[in-house]
């Protein structure tokens, strides 16, 4: 079965600056799309041959997955709770939780050390024409419009691409959680 989800086939774009490591004397963060208004037609190109491919393997669904990446390992596993279905954890290859998500209203969202707990409503805002969101990624100091991240679905599983100055900026993590967000067919919007 084919899913089409406009925001799922997302770009995040940002700065041609990839050091993030000190946060202290920059200015606050701002929204940076995920995705151009009106919805593009056709993603912008993205280096393959530079990207970092993750996969999740959905077990039976994004919320219930394995996340595969360089070299065929196994990078995070994502979790929830069978009795109640309303608490979704992301765990790194040690086992080590480092997102929540809570599916309730409204749902929240946390990354550990980067995202304080917050409404997923306001972390991945939706557009007043509701054609794309938004996240706050980090500030940017130029317009470059640098592919930072593109998720789609392949086969059943869903892959996020990643640039190499993404993942030396440190957003590996923020993008699982993005993708588990925007590929968990469930309403982020309560």
């Amino acid at each position: 079965m084919s899913y089409n989800n406009p925001y799922a086939h997302a770009t995040w774009t940002s700065a041609a600056s990839s050091s993030l490591s000190n946060w202290s004397g920059l200015p606050p963060p701002n929204f940076t799309p995920i995705s151009h208004e009106p919805y593009p037609s056709h993603l912008p190109p993205f280096p393959r041959s530079t990207s970092v491919n993750f996969t999740f393997i959905v077990k039976p669904d994004i919320t219930n997955c394995i996340v595969f990446g360089p070299q065929s390992w196994a990078y995070f596993k994502i979790v929830t709770n069978p009795s109640t279905s309303d608490f979704t954890v992301v765990q790194d290859a040690n086992g080590k939780n480092i997102a929540a998500t809570i599916w309730k209203e409204p749902a929240l969202v946390e990354v550990a050390g980067i995202v304080p707990r917050t409404s997923t409503k306001q972390w991945l805002r939706l557009s007043s024409s509701r054609r794309y969101r938004t996240m706050e990624l980090y500030p940017s100091s130029s317009s470059g419009e640098d592919p930072l991240a593109i998720i789609s679905e392949l086969d059943g599983s869903v892959v996020l691409d990643m640039s190499p100055g993404a993942l030396q900026a440190g957003l590996l993590d923020v993008c699982v959680v993005a993708t588990l967000l925007l590929m968990s067919r469930r309403n982020i919007d309560l």
